[in-house]
């Protein structure tokens, strides 16, 4: 669909051109378009813009309705599909002979309520159900996840420069021979680059300053990491 200024645009140059002695035909060509399409455009004298953004559409026949969307959301927030992604949960689902909605279906609803990561099963408001995986985890290392409010991209501000940051500084244009040489580079760089730059928000403190002074008042690490393996349930049948 083009823009209605793209229309303009276009209009001016096929008239300009024929005007110049070319053929309105062949001017429409060089610019991809068809006689048809441009006497649409100019119908009556004057320009058009696309009328289809206001037309009615049928819904789709196999557009899902309310209770099948509410199914959808209370089966992928079953405790056994909390962590996986809608690849898949619909082939289990299909190899326990039941079928809730296409992949690209489950994708939608999921992007619709905000609910693609698997760390927020479900939220209304500021009510927040968020998965037990992620509480077990914010538990041990003893921090409470805060996430942002669904269509506040303003709020990941902060997270997302730091990811900036490291792809932009760090990252860009590095050569490395492996993934073992690319951690003993990012390593040394934390220690040096990354900690000796100046503090955002506080350029009289570099931020291997800011953190001596915070220091103390971190908790230690646990001395056991958390146990990040991979559960899949299976079925066992006779041998």
């Amino acid at each position: 669909m083009i823009s209605t200024p793209g229309r303009q645009a276009a209009v001016t140059l096929i008239k300009e051109a024929v005007n110049a002695g070319a053929r309105r035909r062949r001017a429409c060509a060089e610019l991809g378009l068809s006689l048809r399409t441009f006497e649409r455009w100019t119908e009556g004298g004057e320009l058009h813009s696309d009328r289809r953004p206001g037309a009615v559409r049928r819904e789709p026949a196999n557009k899902l309705t309310a209770e099948e969307r509410t199914a959808v959301l209370q089966c992928v927030s079953e405790p056994r599909f909390a962590s996986l992604p809608p690849t898949q949960i619909v082939p289990r689902l299909a190899d326990e002979g039941s079928y809730i909605a296409s992949e690209s279906s489950l994708y939608r609803i999921l992007r619709e309520k905000d609910l693609l990561a698997s760390a927020v099963l479900e939220r209304s408001g500021d009510a927040i159900r968020f998965n037990p995986e992620l509480l077990a985890l914010a538990a041990h290392y003893r921090f409470e996840p805060r996430p942002v409010a669904i269509a506040r991209g303003n709020e990941k501000g902060r997270v997302e420069r730091a990811i900036r940051y490291i792809r932009d500084a760090f990252f860009a244009a590095r050569p490395f021979r492996d993934l073992k040489d690319l951690n003993t580079q990012a390593d040394a760089w934390c220690e040096t680059v990354a900690l000796d730059r100046r503090l955002p928000g506080d350029p009289t403190l570099s931020v291997r300053e800011a953190f001596g002074k915070e220091r103390a008042l971190l908790l230690a690490l646990p001395e056991n990491p958390y146990p990040a393996i991979e559960r899949v349930a299976v079925k066992g049948g006779k041998a």
